[in-house]
């Protein structure tokens, strides 16, 4: 529990680092958004956690206050044309669990994946122009049992579904490691339609390429996103980094100045809904909580990796909710037959609830 104590200062020290103490309301107010992804939600067997069965998010975004630390890191990503580039920063917190598929066994199951835990804390920098989003992530956190997976896991089983197997196996978990990963992706809106009377768009398409680079996971990247629905908001639903793909993809369609004018003038819509799907491929030249005991479980990495979701959300005002489903091809194949077919694709879901000034 001390590591979770750490990394919340630590969360709460980076919100307001470098912010003005003359700084207007305004630029203080950050929008909250929780997630929870998890095999259940798609699958409400008892028996569904497999893979990356759990993972939940905190975070919090805000416009950075003109001048500060954050804002001049963020700059970094406009280049030259910082008056013309929107700048974000989200701060947050996560955790996400991995187990092999029989929850049962006590010992390691030769073929299938081993139980694995990470927790983190996570700052986001945003850098928007007209047509393009160039968007970076920074983790530091821990794998192992200081992950405190083990914990959730078993207190959820235990009280929130107490006819599911007890997960037995987490003494077997991977090592412990502190944790650290960057990723960054670089993405293009294409095709932008909007109904002739000038409103938000109803219709876009937008290409991204991304990399992360660490001790958790090393992978490329390539994805196209899809929307299309009523009133289109400038920003994309985020992912939560579970994997090889799991890329949050923002956007906006305005240079900087012109947003502020327009938020100032012309009041964003009281409502928004729409539907998107997203397509991705990826080379991953390590992912730890396969890697790390890869020789004792028998099993081997699956380095192209492909991943499809889709999903809906709606909002009104400043309340939005989500949902999401998520399809990812098999991560990793058994060097020895395996009953349980656990290096099958996989599917999970996504609920998330966001609130505040630009949910």
């Amino acid at each position: 529990m001390r590591y979770l104590l750490i990394v919340a200062t630590l969360m709460t020290a980076i919100s307001t680092f470098g912010q003005s103490p003359l700084m207007r309301p305004m630029d203080n107010e950050k929008t909250f958004t929780l997630q929870e992804e998890d095999d259940s939600l798609v699958k409400p067997s008892l028996a569904s956690d497999r893979g990356y069965t759990n993972g939940t998010r905190m975070l919090w975004s805000w416009i950075p206050v003109e001048g500060s630390e954050l804002e001049k890191l963020a700059s970094i990503l406009c280049r030259s044309k910082i008056d013309d580039c929107e700048r974000t920063v989200t701060a947050g917190l996560g955790q996400n669990m991995y187990t092999p598929e029989y929850l049962r066994s006590t010992h390691p199951i030769r073929g299938d994946r081993p139980y694995g835990g990470w927790l983190y804390g996570t700052l986001m920098f945003d850098a928007t122009k007209l047509t393009t989003n160039d968007h970076v992530e920074l983790y530091a956190g821990v794998i192992g049992r200081d992950s405190h997976a083990a914990d959730a896991q078993i207190f959820v089983h235990k009280h929130v579904t107490p006819a599911a197997p007890d997960p037995l196996g987490w003494k077997t978990q991977i090592g412990e490691w502190a944790a650290f990963l960057a990723t960054y992706e670089r993405r293009v809106k294409l095709l932008p339609r909007r109904v002739p009377d000038g409103r938000p768009e109803w219709f876009d398409l937008s290409p991204s390429i991304g990399a992360s680079a660490g001790n958790v996971f090393i992978n490329g990247s390539l994805g196209m996103t899809v929307r299309i629905g009523y009133n289109l908001p400038s920003r994309f639903i985020p992912s939560i980094k579970s994997g090889p793909m799991a890329l949050r993809i923002p956007n906006n369609d305005q240079p900087f100045q012109e947003f502020k004018k327009r938020r100032a003038e012309q009041p964003s819509p009281d409502w928004d809904a729409y539907v998107y799907v997203v397509a991705n491929a990826s080379y991953a030249a390590r992912n730890v909580f396969i890697d790390a005991d890869a020789d004792q479980y028998l099993i081997k990495r699956r380095p192209e990796v492909r991943e499809h979701r889709a999903g809906a959300t709606f909002r009104v005002h400043h309340f939005r909710f989500a949902y999401q489903q998520t399809w990812r091809s098999s991560e990793f194949r058994p060097l020895v037959p395996n009953i349980s077919h656990s290096d099958r694709p996989h599917s999970y879901g996504m609920l998330m609830i966001s609130i505040g000034p630009n949910p």
